[in-house]
C-alpha cells in the first residue's frame, strides 16, 4: 500500500504541475506496483490525465473534455462499488434519463466508445460510410462497446446500434 500511495502521489504532483508526460510515465508501469482495486484507481487517474491533456492544449472543446471525464467516471472504481450492482448500472451522466445511445468522443481519432442508456443493451453495432457501405461490425450484447477505428480515414460515418428494445439508433460520428 505504501508503494501504491507513493507512486500515485508522485503522478499527481507531476499532473498538478502540468508535467503531464512525467505523470504518464509515473503511472504507465502501474502493473509493477498496483493490483486489483489499486490498479483500477491508477487507470481512472490515467483516464483523467488523458482527458485533461488535449483540453489544456486547447485541442478539444470544454464540452468534449466533460464528456471524456464522464467516461472516466463511468469506469471509476469508486462508482463500481457505490453505484453498480445487479439492479443498477451507471451510465454517463450526460445520458441520464435519455433514451438511445451515445458515441464519444465525437469527433475522435483512434477509438469511439458507444453507450446505451437505461436498461437497454446494445446487441449489434454497424459502422457505415455516408454511402451506407458497412466498414465495421460487432456483436455486442452489453451496455457499452469501444470500436477500434484507427484504420479509418478522416470522414463522417454513421454508427447503427441495434438494441434489445427493438430499436435501431443511428449516430453520426466524425473521424479526425
Amino acid at each position: 500500500m505504501a508503494i501504491f500511495n507513493w507512486n500515485l502521489r508522485i503522478g499527481h504532483l507531476y499532473r498538478t504541475g502540468q508535467h503531464n508526460q512525467l505523470a504518464q510515465q509515473a503511472w504507465i508501469d502501474h502493473i509493477n506496483w498496483a493490483e486489483g482495486r489499486e490498479a483500477e484507481i491508477v487507470a481512472y487517474w490515467q483516464c483523467v490525465l488523458d482527458a485533461e491533456i488535449p483540453w489544456l492544449q486547447e485541442e478539444v472543446s470544454y464540452d468534449d473534455f466533460l464528456t471524456a471525464l464522464d467516461l472516466c467516471l463511468y469506469e471509476a472504481p469508486l462508482n463500481k462499488t457505490n453505484l453498480r450492482n445487479a439492479h443498477h448500472r451507471q451510465i454517463p451522466p450526460i445520458m441520464a434519463g435519455k433514451p438511445g445511445v451515445l458515441a464519444t468522443p465525437n469527433p475522435s481519432t483512434d477509438n469511439v466508445a458507444v453507450f446505451s442508456s437505461g436498461d437497454v443493451k446494445i446487441k449489434h453495432l454497424r459502422l457505415t460510410d455516408v454511402h451506407g457501405k458497412t466498414l465495421l461490425q460487432a456483436t455486442v450484447d452489453d451496455y457499452s462497446y469501444t470500436l477500434q477505428t484507427a484504420q479509418l480515414q478522416a470522414a463522417v460515418y454513421f454508427i447503427h446500434c441495434v438494441c434489445d428494445d427493438g430499436n435501431t439508433y443511428p449516430i453520426k460520428w466524425v473521424k479526425q
